[in-house]
């Protein structure tokens, strides 16, 4: 296995002065990185890699993430439920509503390797409890119904999928717990659920968290001012400190996919006051590492 390090200086890619920037993807027939501001005027942003141009769609409503599809376009995330999107001309198409109540929001998705679509939920009353108030869930969707998978939830994060498709990572962010599952390539069934690495009090919450070729979990400390890099069997290869709080997510991009773009947000800790580097937040940023990362599977059965 090749060393996991750091090989440049941390730089700012795109002043993209978001308030949540969340769920980078990127698009490597297009080279550009996709990725969405979730709930100060929502919208999905596209930055062309060769042209340095930003696009933005506004979004009706809180927006948890995207996905490609195969064929073009892609399928959007938002609170109330699964929509399909058309970049040409911006709409919106239901495919399936949420069957949560409305202060729990459909939230984090990503499609395995065998191009099904997985989403989380976050309960937005989150904040407001010191324990956690649970409520939501991790779901599958098989055509246009969406399969509950894990209940007992309270902010579904970090979801991943090794590279040979066979395991699944979640953490719920509140418990510190990043969880791992094996699937049943055929099926898409989750079996064997157990913990993968246990993050320690001070050192911030898993927010999201990508994969790359070797199958090393890399996670964004949000409000803990790090991205760490866990080998496949949990231990701990790389904790790289930043010089802010809240990176939100990174993905692989760039020609030879060894550029990690990191997304940021705003958004006050529980004490009430940012660290260090709170000017910084809003834009994403780039490294570049030793390990190459893994082209995001496009979502083949819609």
């Amino acid at each position: 296995m090749t060393d996991i390090r750091i090989e440049s200086a941390l730089e700012l890619a795109i002043d993209a002065g978001n308030d949540m920037g969340e769920s980078p993807l990127w698009s490597v027939r297009e080279q550009a990185l996709y990725w969405i501001d979730v709930n100060v005027d929502p919208k999905i942003l596209r930055w062309n890699a060769v042209t340095g141009a930003t696009e933005t769609w506004p979004m009706p409503e809180r927006v948890g993430g995207l996905v490609l599809k195969a064929g073009g376009g892609a399928v959007v995330t938002l609170a109330s439920g699964i929509f399909d999107f058309d970049f040409a001309t911006g709409e919106l198409g239901g495919i399936a509503p949420s069957p949560l109540p409305p202060h729990i929001a459909m939230h984090e998705c990503l499609c395995d390797r065998d191009g099904r679509f997985w989403v989380g939920a976050i309960n937005m009353k989150a904040r407001e409890y010191p324990a956690p108030p649970l409520g939501a869930k991790l779901y599958r969707m098989d055509g246009a119904q969406l399969i509950e998978q894990v209940d007992g939830i309270t902010c579904a994060n970090g979801l991943a999928f090794s590279p040979c498709g066979s395991r699944l990572y979640l953490t719920d962010s509140r418990t510190r717990r990043i969880e791992c599952w094996t699937i049943d390539r055929k099926t898409g069934a989750l079996s064997d659920r157990r913990l993968f690495a246990e993050i320690e009090e001070g050192a911030g919450f898993v927010d999201g968290a990508t994969v790359d070729s070797q199958g090393n979990y890399w996670a964004a400390m949000v409000f803990g001012a790090a991205l760490r890099c866990y080998r496949p069997d949990g231990s701990l290869a790389l904790d790289y400190k930043l010089p802010f709080d809240n990176p939100t997510k990174m993905a692989f991009g760039g020609p030879d996919l060894r550029t990690l773009y990191i997304t940021t947000t705003r958004l006050v800790p529980r004490t009430g006051t940012l660290g260090p580097g709170a000017a910084m937040l809003g834009g994403v940023y780039a490294l570049r590492v030793s390990v190459p990362g893994l082209e995001d599977t496009l979502l083949t059965n819609r």
